[in-house]
């Protein structure tokens, strides 16, 4: 008996490893240098997943919408990530410190720019989120969107009272990372914002 009860703890241990895994590998963030999700405490992880009703148990609980995972990824950042729109406006209205950092200093307006969640940093942006918080590198949101050839985020920043002249620590401008990438449509766009 004593055996078949060992057996089936060590088979549970397994399948629950596992199952965090599979989270793990869905979510695509295993390995991410520092931007991993899904793990740490569970109103992080539920922010990552979408899953609305776990964070409003988690909120009802009283568990503070600004706990940090282990990488020091709150819910905010986490949702943004992955565009949860729903849970990044209700983490807000919960009082998520909206211009809280991560160990590099992007915010959660950085998380939605890098990952073209143009509605995530409406949201943001319309909750009073700052339009140009600046990382360790001196990168702005914007910056992040135009580096990685999101014209939709670029677009909502620009609308939002992005500014399209900042600099980085290398001195250059979203323009000039956007042009990095051939995307002409982006340097257009940044470069009429910045005449205005």
């Amino acid at each position: 008996m004593r055996v078949l009860i060992t057996v089936m703890v060590l088979l549970f241990s397994a399948s629950t490893a596992m199952g965090q895994a599979t989270r793990l590998e869905q979510d695509g963030s295993e390995g991410s240098g520092g931007n991993n999700t899904l793990v740490g405490p569970e109103i992080v992880v539920a922010s990552a997943g979408g899953e609305i009703a776990t964070v409003r148990a988690e909120l009802s609980r009283g568990t503070s919408p600004n706990t940090r995972n282990v990488y020091g990824i709150t819910g905010l950042m986490a949702a943004a990530r992955n565009g949860h729109i729903a849970i990044v406006q209700l983490l807000i209205r919960n009082n998520a410190r909206i211009e809280a950092t991560d160990p590099q200093r992007n915010t959660a307006l950085h998380y939605a720019a890098r990952y073209n969640r143009s509605a995530a940093a409406a949201a943001i942006l319309k909750a009073g989120g700052k339009p140009d918080p600046i990382d360790k590198f001196g990168s702005t949101p914007l910056m992040q969107a135009a580096k990685n050839g999101h014209l939709e985020t670029v677009d909502a920043l620009l609308r939002n009272g992005a500014n399209a002249g900042a600099t980085d620590y290398t001195g250059k401008t979203a323009a000039d990372h956007a042009g990095d990438l051939r995307r002409t449509d982006i340097v257009r766009r940044i470069k009429e914002a910045a005449r205005r």
